[in-house]
């Protein structure tokens, strides 16, 4: 259950307040008009992050599934070369081992970072990558991934460009002229200068995401549609599971109260405490418990639902009959359904977690359907790898390593996730394989 979420144990019912306590949903639009004079709000409180983190945190299949996609990515490690193209356009990848790189890749801890920014990618679409130079400028001597809950891009300039990043422990506390909150020169490849950024001991950062339309300052991540539809589904089928076991309820009714009821009873129920609130409804719920006795006597569950139509005492409040599912498996089904959309939503294939498709869950997929999936999956992740990989390309360049070790023009030195080049050659093993099968 949710912060704003509490059960209220009665006598022969249990009353769960969620959306009565807090009946306007919260708004995940940043709008220009909110914010500080120096950064732009993530959010109209400038907390989104942190609220994305709360809704996920109770939810048993999101950050597993996060986790997930981050570790698949990166699964096969990290792999570099040269790659370079014939005279007939033929690709051709070349792996090396080169000792600077290498000991580049230890001292900067590359695996802390590649993995750390992708489940900043999957979660918030933002990554904010810090590079540091050399004690001369010259080179670049770390890449590291900052906190994204914590980073703030500074407002525009009349040029419509975005020139800082601040960065704060804790945004609710500490603000951008803060001594605690840090400020950060944001890289832009296109606009910005490299020469200004190759200066001693310079700390900068350089953010990258997959563009969200409307959204000119924080990028939105696609599967963020999912937090206040099926995401509070998910989340209250166990909290309410739970409740019933702890109690040891057996319901007999379910009762609906429209939301409007509690404002109309009640006229000071927006200027309530949470406290008076909790208290007025444990108190309905009394009333409405020994109004309710006599032949249709029984436990039940009471929730508030909403409904734009108003009435009298108990006018609107829906009785309805239920059987004890909770031994045959209460809300399975829409559970199971929640699920389907979350799996939908992050783009990974139910049969990769042992998950068959539809209610029954039925079929987990053969072998070779895992195998398809699989190589699909990571055949997609295709730009995800080069938007995290793209400061190690910058850091080729500035370092030297893509002239000395890739001087002709028709080479270039590329890193790349050992994952995507396995499932891309299986691929088109498969293909080759399923194209004699035809021709035969």
């Amino acid at each position: 259950m949710g912060e704003n979420s509490y059960a209220i144990l009665g006598s022969d019912s249990l009353m769960l307040l969620d959306k009565a306590l807090s009946a306007e949903p919260r708004k995940t639009i940043d709008p220009d008009q909110t914010g500080s004079e120096t950064i732009k709000f993530w959010g109209d409180d400038n907390d989104y992050p942190a609220w994305v983190l709360e809704q996920i945190k109770d939810v048993t299949l999101v950050e597993p599934i996060l986790d997930w996609k981050a570790r698949a990515l990166y699964s096969g490690g990290l792999a570099y070369g040269i790659l370079s193209v014939d005279e007939k356009g033929e690709e051709t990848f070349k792996r090396i081992i080169d000792t600077e790189i290498e000991e580049w890749l230890e001292n900067t801890d590359i695996s802390n970072y590649i993995e750390s920014s992708s489940i900043a990618y999957y979660t918030f679409n933002n990554i904010f990558a810090q590079l540091t130079q050399s004690r001369t400028g010259k080179k670049t001597t770390f890449l590291t991934a900052l906190d994204t809950v914590e980073c703030r891009f500074k407002r525009k300039d009349n040029k419509g460009t975005i020139k800082q990043v601040y960065v704060s422990p804790d945004w609710q506390k500490y603000f951008a002229e803060d001594k605690e909150t840090l400020k950060f020169d944001l890289f832009n490849p296109i606009y910005s200068d490299h020469e200004d950024f190759k200066k001693p001991n310079n700390q900068f950062v350089y953010s990258l995401n997959t563009p969200s339309p409307g959204k000119g300052y924080y990028a939105k991540a696609p599967w963020h549609v999912i937090l206040e539809t099926w995401l509070p589904i998910a989340r209250a089928i166990p909290a309410f599971k739970k409740a019933l076991l702890k109690n040891q309820l057996t319901l007999k009714y379910i009762i609906k109260v429209p939301e409007w009821w509690w404002e109309w009873k009640y006229k000071d129920w927006h200027t309530k405490s949470e406290k008076e609130q909790i208290a007025a409804a444990k108190k309905e719920q009394e009333d409405f418990e020994a109004f309710f006795k006599g032949d249709r006597q029984g436990k039940s569950f009471i929730y508030t639902q909403r409904d734009s139509t108003h009435a009298k005492t108990y006018s609107e409040w829906e009785v309805i009959v239920v059987d004890d599912k909770l031994k045959t498996g209460m809300y399975i089904e829409d559970s199971q359904e929640a699920d389907a959309h979350i799996f939908k939503n992050l783009a990974v294939d139910p049969t990769l977690f042992g998950n068959g498709s539809g209610k029954d869950r039925s079929g987990a997929g053969s072998g070779s359907d895992k195998r398809v999936a699989w190589n699909n999956y990571i055949l997609m992740t295709k730009p995800h790898q080069d938007k995290i990989l793209r400061p190690l390309q910058l850091v080729s360049n500035w370092n030297g390593w893509q002239k000395r070790l890739a001087p002709k023009e028709n080479e270039k030195l590329v890193f790349w996730m050992k994952n995507y080049q396995i499932a891309r050659l299986d691929s088109g093993k498969e293909t080759a394989e399923n194209d004699k099968s035809v021709e035969s």
